[in-house]
Order: C-alpha cells, then sequence, then structure tokens
C-alpha cells in the first residue's frame, strides 16, 4: 500500500431499523460500526430525473480505498470527514490484494 494514500478518516456505516414507535412505525437509520483511513478516486457523473419527484440528482461514482476488512457488505455506507455520503454498490478486488479492497461507491447529490 502506498504512503498517504488513505488520508481520509471514514465512518463505515450498516442499516438499521428502530424498534416500533408508538404509532408501530419503525424508522430506519445507520449506525457506525467503524472508523478508518480510505482513499477516493471520482470515476464518473451524471444527471438524472429518478424517482425525486422531478428534482434532478446528480450521481458521483466512486472508487474507495481502503485497508482489508471481512465486515463490509453492499448495503453499507461511508461518511466522509466532511460529511458526504457514500451508499457501497460493490466490492472489488483488486488483484487478489490481501492488504486493501476497494469498494464501488455512488454519492446522490440532490
Amino acid at each position: 500500500m502506498e504512503p498517504g494514500k488513505l488520508r481520509h478518516n471514514v465512518e463505515l456505516q450498516r442499516a438499521t431499523i428502530a424498534a416500533p414507535t408508538a404509532s408501530g412505525q419503525r424508522k430506519p437509520g445507520y449506525t457506525t460500526y467503524a472508523t478508518v483511513w480510505a482513499g477516493f478516486q471520482a470515476q464518473s457523473s451524471y444527471t438524472e430525473d429518478a424517482n425525486l419527484g422531478g428534482k434532478r440528482a446528480a450521481q458521483v461514482r466512486t472508487l474507495v480505498v481502503m485497508r482489508q476488512r471481512s465486515d463490509v457488505v453492499p448495503t453499507d455506507r461511508i461518511v466522509w470527514d466532511d460529511g458526504r455520503i457514500f451508499d457501497v454498490i460493490g466490492l472489488l478486488n483488486t488483484f487478489e490484494a490481501t492488504d486493501e479492497m476497494v469498494l464501488a461507491c455512488v454519492q446522490v447529490i440532490s
């Protein structure tokens, strides 16, 4: 792993569903299960009108590199040190490396 490659302190979060409220509804949320150092590399971006009530939203596809972990799944999300949120959409194993992992992520900006 290259020195300085992992220079952002990020939170790994997993979706949770809270206990039912008095009205019986469950409110989804996220729980931080790890804080790690990571590197980011933007890959592409595009704008679409999908499922936002007529509003346009930009999506930025990003690769996130971090030390190898066995507990990251494609439904997790990453919260960058400046508050931006990236949804994990896939896990890549570059050259069968054992010391690092690459996550394919998307950031939705509305």
